[in-house]
């Protein structure tokens, strides 16, 4: 499986991969980007190899750069834009999004450090496997 994390912080990232790890059974790749504009080249080049994305909300625009407010929106209406239909958790320090009009959106997980994340990853990642069972099964 290929996970895709888009997220300007390290420590984020790598809770992602932690909780992923050991929750997925199976080989699991990762890529990582800290900014829209590498994610965006990826896309282009690799786009269909992605089963799974992780989003932050706020991230910059190219590397190095400052993190912009709601960049994760672009993210969501370029990969409307362009028929790539991957399935997305918003992993974003930001409490109240209101996601629902993005139908790739499998979910949300509210980043804390303080908190324990793998109750939430557990329940996201399960859906996420419950859909893809359910598209295997219709082909």
């Amino acid at each position: 499986m290929n996970i895709v994390i888009v997220d300007d912080s390290k420590m984020k990232r790598d809770s992602v991969k932690n909780n992923c790890d050991s929750l997925l059974d199976g080989k699991v790749s990762y890529q990582e980007f800290g900014d829209y504009q590498s994610f965006m080249r990826y896309l282009k080049e690799k786009g269909d190899t992605v089963d799974l994305l992780f989003l932050d909300w706020h991230f910059p625009t190219r590397q190095g750069g400052e993190a912009e407010f709601e960049m994760g929106r672009n993210v969501l209406l370029q990969l409307e834009r362009v028929k790539k239909n991957i399935p997305t958790v918003v992993f974003t320090s930001e409490n109240k999004l209101n996601l629902s009009k993005y139908p790739n959106v499998i979910g949300q997980i509210f980043y804390d450090s303080s908190l324990n994340l793998r109750p939430m990853f557990s329940e996201t990642l399960q859906r996420f496997t419950a859909k893809k069972e359910k598209k295997t099964v219709k082909k």
